[in-house]
């Protein structure tokens, strides 16, 4: 949000979400942009598990000659 001009640097931003399905949650996000580059990122809220799983993921690489 920062890097796209969204938000402004330096300052928190609340982010509100599922209260339309009756599970709402705040997400509080701070980042810092200096040089045009985004340096910090924090992230902060609290969550309630509603699923569990597992993923794979499958790294190809490809060797050049």
């Amino acid at each position: 949000m920062v890097a796209h001009a969204v938000a402004p640097s330096d300052e928190q931003v609340l982010i509100e979400q599922g209260r339309e399905v009756r599970r709402p949650s705040n997400i509080s996000v701070h980042a810092t942009k200096r040089d045009n580059h985004v340096v910090t990122v924090r992230i902060g809220g609290n969550c309630v598990d509603i699923l569990r799983g597992e993923a794979t993921i499958a790294i190809w690489r490809i060797e050049t000659p």
